[in-house]
């Protein structure tokens, strides 16, 4: 039976985020090392993933959310939003926006920041959410804005004056019965207050769900999938 559980909890056991931090973990080993910034940290963090040594700085508009990244990672809490980041320019050789875009209004200047914390040569990891035609109740839950197609991501990410290293899609073996959850959701839940897809599985389940996922931390950092619930990009500024 699915349960429903804290955010802190689901964040930290969920399959969906335990999977997600290996494929992460996997695509911030493309990351120099140095001052590294994570934009949304949420209650986890994905600044523990494959972190380098050295600084690490936590950012996000919840202080209850900083305070546990803080206390589990080290990191240095600051409390703004990522359309403003309170940083001089080139102050960082690394930056995590880690599905933070599509909660912004303004996702050109969010990334436009980004670009100018990072020192020449700095990099980026970027995830969002993929494929406009999989919104649901859940998006709405979660207060995004947006999904992306990946080359409307790869579009905004040049055009704020990154240079793409690699991009593509995760999240893959389970597409096909997202997409059909998804569909049949909107009609099963339509006249319902939207609720997140976030739902405790039992153990084995859950367990079985987050190696199904972080398997493809082998495949997505090298070669392109062409579909997935999630899209990246690793951006360098030039």
């Amino acid at each position: 039976m699915a349960l429903r559980t804290s955010r802190a909890e689901t964040e930290t056991t969920h399959w969906w985020y335990v999977g997600r931090r290996a494929i992460l973990a996997s695509l911030a080993s493309q990351l120099p090392p140095g001052p590294r910034l994570e934009v949304g940290c949420g209650y986890f963090g994905g600044i523990a993933s494959g972190a380098a040594p050295g600084i690490r700085v936590a950012l996000d508009l919840e202080h209850e959310k900083l305070a546990i990244v803080r206390d589990r990672h080290g990191a240095d809490p600051v409390c703004a939003a990522g359309e403003q980041l309170p940083f001089a320019g080139a102050s960082f050789a690394s930056c995590l926006l880690l599905d933070v875009l599509e909660h912004l209004r303004d996702d050109w200047l969010a990334l436009s920041e980004a670009c100018r914390i990072l020192r020449p040569g700095g990099r980026a990891l970027v995830t969002v959410p993929a494929f406009p035609s999989l919104w649901s109740a859940h998006d709405v839950a979660e207060m995004h804005f947006r999904r992306y197609k990946l080359r409307d991501l790869r579009r905004l990410c040049e055009g704020v004056g990154f240079r793409i290293i690699r991009s593509g899609h995760f999240n893959t073996l389970l597409f096909p019965a997202a997409l059909v959850w998804r569909l049949v959701s909107r009609r099963l839940y339509r006249n319902r207050t939207p609720r997140d897809d976030f739902y405790m599985p039992p153990r084995p389940v859950n367990k079985f769900l987050a190696a199904l996922l972080g398997a493809e931390r082998f495949v997505a950092p090298h070669f392109p999938l062409p579909l997935g619930l999630s899209a990246f990009a690793v951006l360098e500024k030039p």
